[in-house]
């Protein structure tokens, strides 16, 4: 009896010698199965491949002539693949190795003969019984280890599945899926597109992501099966392929904008409200502007699609709910026995406060579920879910996007590979390459605007080498685009690759010479490589076509210059007109200071110190520069060792007892004619627990 592993290699190998033509080398691992599998169908089977391929080499080498050889060779390899599938599936189940054979055979066991029959059988008894929830799942485990369709089986279980409610059509579509994902049917790719054909948005996300997934995971063997291309699609499934190429990149970063929750956010929200779950609830704090600010930073993360609730599944994973495949892929019902002692209250009366927090939440299905485990071991936190009807009522109403919806399958894909009892089962597909573009038999998929739009999504989260290399192709197919430069420029940018970047932007801007992103672009470049005038010559020209948005740039470039007095300019202009009063105040006080015009300088210190809650502690250091240069020792030493505390509750971790940032500015002071004789002793004098 071999092993999981050992068998695991011999079915790779095996299918990548095929893969690769080297037919005889394939042969030999399917004839070693052979050893392992008691099936006499599979053995004649791959005794006949071998003996046709043997005949076929000999006629060939006695110089016969056959100019169907190479479509001799497919079939072979086609029907290889096949086989070694097969025999996998066998040993598995025979040999009883893992989960997928343990499954199978108690499915058999209670209900006998071959998967087919078993699901005829279970189709019939669900007919006849209203609580049907343990043989809906049955027939889950027995779709996920069926063996290959027929195309008459294919079109029944079709039929069984449509004539289905939307939530257990769902349900059997994932174990479609996952059945597809162990092993390549075409009869089963075509089914997974019919069910894309599906008016319920539910259905067809779950359906296409099954068959982007299957497309993936079999992208080699896909090619001997050309019907199965982007024909089997209809147009709607096609361009929502798209969907599921940013969700699967957005689950694969997820993991970043949990470690921001859990060890900023939150711990900062907890701080803030404690254990006071009256004004934790929703809506409330918005008087508290610390409070408010942490909200719209978690709601950002929430917008762009970050799987927030990643670590909170884990404490109920191990429930024993998880313990059944089945289970992790139902969709979330009220009346699920899992679920209704919360969901519903002692009058039978669903409970539409638990409703709203699940529906609003942005947890997956299998969150749903888990939530409802937790709260079920600790009743007394339901009466604590106390919800404005009001708001209640306004959010039931409102559907959710197919964005969303795909977002949470992917979720709930990412907790099972990850999380699951079963995660070591099954290959992961999150492990392999996550751009779907990658995949010749999906690149057809996305139309030339929608992979600029997918370049653009990879860019904007930080992933930059693909992004280059599929609008490199699109110029070189369709020649190049003002959006398709811009973009490549941004990509050199977020790699820092700043001169690539120019080269590329300024193609663009000759494609259109007022377009504002191209032009900030441009200066951007020329700011980081410090390239101040040229930097200087492309913000004049925004400013002409947007003053507003442009001005700060232009008069802080102006500062990097040491044209201090064009940047005064345009700071006191924006304090006269009350825009960005505070940031035109430091910036007057600096400029003013680095001209030696203290009095001026001093007198905006003044006013940002007056600031109060807003004062910042580099106001009270450069007012204490101020007075330093102005000789008023005193008052310098007053100003320094107030902003020291405010610095060191800001960088808890700086162990230079907060006067760090005045060692940073010594040259500062030195430039002021300020000798470092006495740069020093102030220091010491602001160090000193001598009061006097």
């Amino acid at each position: 009896m071999t092993n999981l592993k050992v068998l695991g290699h011999m079915v790779d190998e095996g299918k990548k010698a095929l893969l690769d033509y080297r037919i005889s080398e394939g042969l030999e691992f399917l004839t070693a199965l052979m050893i392992e599998c008691d099936n006499r169908q599979l053995y004649h089977q791959a005794n006949q491949l071998c003996d046709d391929y043997a005949n076929m080499m000999r006629f060939i080498a006695q110089g016969g002539i056959d100019s169907q050889h190479n479509k001799i060779q497919d079939n072979i390899i086609r029907t290889g693949l096949r086989t070694i599938d097969a025999a996998h599936r066998a040993i598995r189940i025979y040999q009883n190795l893992d989960k997928y054979g343990t499954t199978y055979n108690m499915m058999v066991q209670v209900h006998g003969r071959d998967a087919y029959s078993i699901l005829q059988r279970l189709w019939n008894k669900m007919k006849d019984s209203p609580m049907h929830y343990d043989v809906e799942d049955q027939i889950f485990n027995c779709l996920w280890t069926s063996e290959p369709f027929t195309p008459a089986q294919t079109a029944e279980v079709y039929e069984f599945i449509i004539s289905q409610y939307s939530q257990i059509q769902q349900h059997w579509t994932s174990a479609l899926a996952l059945s597809l994902w162990e092993y390549m049917d075409p009869e089963k790719m075509t089914l997974m597109a019919m069910l894309t054909n599906s008016d319920d948005p539910y259905v067809r996300a779950r359906a296409l992501t099954g068959y982007a997934l299957a497309t993936m995971r079999h992208k080699d063997q896909l090619r001997f099966y050309p019907t199965h291309g982007q024909s089997l699609l209809n147009k709607r499934a096609a361009n929502e392929m798209i969907l599921i190429q940013k969700s699967l990149i957005l689950s694969i970063r997820s993991e970043k904008a949990t470690e921001k929750m859990e060890k900023d956010l939150i711990p900062n929200v907890m701080k803030i409200f404690g254990n006071d779950y009256e004004r934790l609830k929703l809506g409330l704090g918005k008087e508290d502007k610390k409070a408010q600010k942490l909200f719209k930073e978690i709601h950002k993360l929430n917008s762009t699609g970050y799987d927030l609730s990643y670590r909170n599944f884990i404490f109920a994973s191990r429930n024993k709910f998880y313990e059944q495949l089945a289970h992790w892929f139902a969709p979330f019902e009220e009346k699920r026995p899992e679920t209704i002692s919360v969901m519903y209250d002692k009058k039978g009366e669903v409970r539409k406060d638990m409703r709203f927090l699940l529906t609003a939440s942005n947890h997956c299905e299998t969150d749903k579920y888990a939530m409802c485990f937790l709260l079920q071991s600790n009743m007394e936190s339901i009466k604590l879910m106390k919800v404005d009807p009001e708001i209640v009522e306004g959010f039931m109403n409102k559907e959710p996007s197919i964005e969303e919806i795909y977002r949470n399958i992917m979720q709930c894909l990412y907790r099972f590979y990850y999380l699951s009892p079963w995660k070591a089962d099954l290959t992961n597909p999150f492990e392999m390459t996550p751009y779907m573009p990658d995949y010749d038999n999906l690149r057809n998929f996305f139309s030339d605007e929608q992979m600029l739009d997918v370049s653009k999504f990879l860019a904007e989260h930080e992933y930059y080498n693909r992004p280059l290399i599929y609008l490199d192709e699109l110029i070189h197919k369709k020649g190049a685009s003002e959006n398709a430069l811009t973009l490549m420029g941004k990509c050199h940018i977020g790699q820092g690759n700043y001169n690539k970047a120019l080269e590329q932007l300024t193609k663009a801007e000759i494609l259109n010479e007022k377009n504002t992103e191209i032009l900030s672009n441009i200066a951007q470049c020329y700011k980081a490589m410090e390239r101040y005038g040229k930097q200087e010559e492309y913000l004049i020209k925004l400013v002409e076509i947007d003053p507003e948005a442009y001005r700060i740039e232009l008069a802080l470039c102006y500062m990097n210059q040491g044209k201090y007095e064009e940047a005064l300019k345009i700071f006191y202009q924006m304090e006269y007109e009350g825009k960005h009063v505070n940031m035109a105040m430091r910036s007057i006080a600096w400029c003013s200071l680095k001209l030696d015009k203290l009095e001026t300088a001093d007198r905006y210190y003044k006013k940002l110190i007056n600031l109060g809650e807003k004062t910042r502690w580099e106001d009270y250091l450069n007012a204490g520069h101020t007075a330093f240069i102005a000789g008023n020792w005193k008052l310098a030493k007053e100003r320094y060792q107030t902003y020291i505390p405010m610095y060191q509750k800001e960088h808890p971790d700086d162990h230079t007892s907060g006067i760090a940032p005045f060692d940073t500015d010594k040259q500062e002071l030195m430039n002021h004619k300020i000798s470092i004789a006495d740069i020093n002793l102030m220091r010491d004098i602001v160090l000193s627990k001598d009061e006097n």
